[in-house]
């Protein structure tokens, strides 16, 4: 499907190229502020190689990347955002983008038949104390499964002033997340949104200013309280084969595991946001010219003006794996 624009190649540790064992594949543009903190804690877990495609970065991060002794790093002469399939008359082809591609290229390139971790920088899997991915993936290998599925539980801090600061990233700093649970999973299905998370939360109280009663009828006829605003599921854990395909940017045709759910800390609402935000309006290189940049612009502009803050009633600490088990976004059946 995407043999035409397979214009990969490797710039930096071409040694790692065929090394097996347990991988992370990324694409990054511009996550100096998220990288070293984010191999460190892969590293920890058992991680042994990252597969990672630096997009022109001109922050740094490619000149970091290469003097990483486990990094693959690789490279191309297009875009993310640029459509692969511009003239299709089908719509849906037309919004695939470059950063699809990547996605499927760098599993069937580098990783074919092992397992592999797909992330962005800004992207954490809690596991349980005293486990790592190899043991992870061997429990996948028994259950005969190819794909873990995975929660993104949107991270911020307490306000909205939180993000103006000049720290640096800090992942074990006070984050929030929402408590409620976002998914259930329906086999090799996508799962189901039971909440859309903070994003679809803020959109709800400073975009659409939808009413509480609103709220409670769209409850109670959709199962939950906020219209969706973007996707709380992923695949990031998969055993990739000739052939496989990805059915949108978060999901697969793969087998997945139907008891086993990974807790995603995605650190959204970071100070790198504005940054991220400023290049999405610039561009529109994201998905539908940047719309969800755009609101989020918006919202947090409105959040400033009001001094706002991002707890609610169900807000609570995102401190380690139990907590996200107790709110149901995991579930791993033989935890130590």
């Amino acid at each position: 499907m995407y043999e035409h624009c397979d214009d990969l190649r490797v710039v930096a540790n071409a040694h790692l190229a065929d090394r097996a064992g347990p991988s992370v594949t990324a694409v990054v543009k511009n996550e100096l502020y998220f990288l070293p903190h984010f191999l460190d804690y892969y590293r920890r877990l058992g991680i042994e190689r990252f597969v990672l495609l630096d997009d022109r970065s001109d922050d740094g991060s490619r000149e970091f990347l290469a003097a990483q002794d486990d990094v693959l790093l690789v490279a191309s002469d297009r875009h993310f955002g640029e459509p692969i399939f511009p003239d299709d008359p089908d719509p849906d082809r037309r919004r695939v983008r470059m950063v699809h591609a990547w996605r499927t290229l760098l599993l069937r390139r580098f990783t074919l038949g092992n397992w592999a971790l797909v992330l962005d920088a800004d992207e954490f899997i809690v596991l349980p104390e005293k486990m790592d991915f190899p043991d992870l993936f061997r429990h996948a290998e028994k259950m005969g499964v190819r794909g873990v599925a995975g929660v993104m539980l949107d991270l911020y801090p307490e306000d909205v002033s939180a993000l103006r600061s000049n720290t640096e990233f800090d992942p074990d700093g006070d984050w929030y997340f929402d408590g409620e649970p976002h998914l259930k999973l329906n086999g090799t299905e996508q799962p189901t949104m039971l909440h859309h998370g903070v994003r679809a939360r803020l959109r709800s109280h400073y975009l659409k200013r939808e009413t509480i009663l609103w709220r409670l009828l769209r409850r109670l006829r959709r199962g939950n309280a906020y219209a969706s605003a973007n996707w709380t599921f992923k695949l990031p854990v998969v055993k990739w084969q000739e052939g496989d395909i990805f059915l949108n940017s978060h999901w697969s045709d793969l087998p997945v595991a139907s008891d086993i759910l990974l807790p995603i800390k995605h650190y959204k609402f970071t100070p790198d946001l504005y940054r991220r935000t400023q290049y999405a309006l610039a561009t529109g290189a994201y998905a539908y010219g940047s719309s969800e940049y755009r609101r989020l612009d918006t919202i947090l502009r409105t959040m400033k003006e009001r001094r706002a803050k991002f707890l609610y009633r169900k807000s609570l600490r995102a401190d380690g794996f139990e907590v996200f088990a107790q709110t149901g976004n995991g579930r791993i059946p033989w935890v130590p």
